[in-house]
């Protein structure tokens, strides 16, 4: 495991911040990306990693809404609770039975959500065993996004090149491989991808890889078409 360090957001908006750490694991180092986005009703925390320093946290200001976004992104969500107590806690459904020692004080749907204004939350359905959320940030028009896909650009050594070829995101913006295999109903998959498109997003934030900066909707639907499902 190694320390975060902050990763400059390079999306031209001062509302959001993102913070980066890697994760050692067999063969690679996976990145990690967290995103502080602040709006008119607070300042949301999505995904923290477990790597975030009291500094770090410190430079974030007062946070209202801690956020996992899917059923996988929960290593840094004790430590975020620990740091920030006055914040509301919000994961997905299926936690309180996965991760029992976390009181989940809310789950995430886009009729409570009470961002929804200014930072639009979608599910995405079909994936039970994964039952990602993904954001829209209307002001800079940026979606953030966990697992949907993967940007990492400049990943070495021949463990990454073996496991991300495997994946099929091996220095490129590409959707997995395996994330395709948690899909259980390609119907409902696609419906949440026509809603994702519904709304005007240009830039694409990544909690593995660098930032897409414009064209993020045809990089997003070529990926998507590359894996079987189109987007009209």
């Amino acid at each position: 495991m190694e320390t975060a360090t902050n990763l400059s957001p390079n999306i031209d908006s001062a509302d959001i911040q993102l913070f980066k750490g890697i994760l050692n694991m067999p063969l690679v180092k996976l990145p990690l990306t967290t995103s502080l986005i602040s709006i008119s009703t607070g300042k949301i925390l999505l995904s923290p990693h477990p790597f975030l320093t009291p500094t770090e946290f410190q430079s974030m200001g007062s946070i209202t809404d801690i956020v996992a976004p899917n059923l996988f992104h929960h290593l840094g969500i004790k430590n975020a609770i620990a740091t920030c107590p006055t914040a509301k806690l919000w994961g997905t459904k299926g936690f309180t039975e996965k991760i029992k020692d976390i009181c989940w004080e809310n789950f995430l749907d886009e009729k409570t959500w009470p961002h929804q204004p200014e930072l639009a939350t979608i599910r995405i359905a079909g994936m039970p065993k994964l039952n990602e959320f993904v954001f829209f940030h209307q002001q800079s028009k940026t979606l953030f996004v966990t697992d949907l896909c993967f940007n990492m650009l400049d990943e070495t050594g021949f463990g990454g090149w073996l496991l991300y070829n495997f994946f099929g995101t091996y220095k490129r913006f590409a959707v997995s491989k395996v994330l395709i295999k948690f899909i259980t109903d390609p119907t409902a998959f696609q419906e949440s991808l026509n809603t994702i498109f519904s709304y005007d997003f240009e830039n694409i934030v990544v909690n593995h890889g660098w930032v897409i900066k414009g064209a993020g909707r045809a990089k997003l639907r070529a990926a998507l078409q590359e894996r079987g499902y189109s987007i009209k």
